[in-house]
């Protein structure tokens, strides 16, 4: 596997593990509010300035800092030929619909709504059964390949967030309501529940 690819996933692993969403009033805030801020630049940040920011952002390499640095102290041999960089900051995803073309994932494609799979993951091991998880799982999944649709369809950069969000969201709140978790879910438990369970493991010091 290419060595970007495996640290990029690395990284979203690693940020799913250690960030938790303690409630379901907060993952909605959060993710509602990340999917305003991922359509804005998306769609319309050309308006404002000029160029699609959020596209540009992600398929331009970043400079080199030693040619950035050579070219400030007026070394031009040294800045010469020093190739950009490319940062783990996103994952080219081959296209369900086009053998030729990508698809551009963004790190918080993946992270973002793994939160709240984390989330569900959680709350499933609580509840002591397996209906949110697998539900949000198959949500992420209808929401990428929707996602994956309209970029081909419209020929057109689109916010991954504005699919992937909805598409986790609300079976998942439905689900709890049909389940009648909905108010336990909405205020979280799982501060006090966690902490406890973390301090039963730690070794009683003498």
């Amino acid at each position: 596997a290419h060595p970007l690819l495996v640290l990029g996933l690395s990284l979203c692993v690693l940020m799913i593990q250690f960030l938790r969403l303690p409630n379901l009033k907060l993952s909605v805030v959060f993710l509602l509010g990340l999917l305003v801020y991922d359509v804005f630049w998306v769609f319309y940040s050309s308006s404002f300035f000029n160029a699609n920011v959020m596209l540009e952002v992600a398929t331009r390499k970043a400079e080199n800092p030693v040619a950035v640095v050579a070219a400030k102290l007026n070394f031009p041999h040294i800045a010469k030929g020093r190739p950009p960089l490319s940062i783990p900051g996103k994952i080219l995803v081959p296209s369900f619909l086009d053998d030729n073309a990508y698809a551009i994932l963004g790190l918080g494609d993946i992270v973002l709504p793994g939160l709240l799979l984390s989330f569900a993951m959680r709350f499933d091991a609580l509840s002591l059964h397996n209906a949110y998880f697998q539900l949000t799982l198959c949500g992420y999944a209808i929401g990428l390949l929707f996602a994956n649709v309209m970029a081909h369809l419209f020929d057109a950069a689109q916010p991954a967030l504005l699919y992937l969000v909805p598409s986790t969201l609300i079976p998942l709140v439905g689900k709890a309501v049909q389940k009648g978790d909905f108010i336990k879910m909405w205020s979280g438990p799982f501060p006090s529940s966690e902490n406890n369970s973390y301090e039963q493991k730690q070794p009683l010091s003498v």
